[in-house]
């Protein structure tokens, strides 16, 4: 069973991403609200795939949850609200598998979703 980890610290974002990613048959997936959260999530476990948000609430952030990702050979897929260019320059150079700009859109993720379920099998 695949395992998604959503990375948001805003619960009404996590909450459509859990529901977005239902639809695709991805039944098991788990909401960390911090950037501590998930970090001590990937020690623990090793999901299949992790959609995170680059700007978190505590003091990690998306970026550096991305780079425990890396470290692990896990494929994750960066949200952002900010087109900053040093934040965004930062995350294209973690080779996710996609940067998906907020506010999400339901065809948007579902995209997303379905081209990288065409690549894990």
């Amino acid at each position: 069973m695949k395992t998604v980890l959503i990375v948001e610290d805003k619960t009404i974002i996590a909450l459509d991403l859990k529901f977005m990613i239902k639809k695709w048959g991805l039944d098991n997936s788990v909401i960390c609200g911090s950037g501590k959260k998930a970090i001590d999530y990937i020690d623990t476990y090793s999901p299949n795939l992790a959609i995170l948000d680059i700007k978190l609430a505590d003091e990690i952030s998306g970026i550096e949850v991305a780079e425990k990702l890396r470290e692990r050979n896990i494929p994750f897929i960066f949200l952002s609200a900010f087109s900053d260019p040093n934040n965004l320059k930062l995350a294209e150079e973690l080779n996710p598998f996609a940067i998906l700009k907020k506010p999400l859109f339901t065809e948007q993720i579902s995209h997303t979703i379905e081209k990288f379920l065409e690549v894990e099998n």
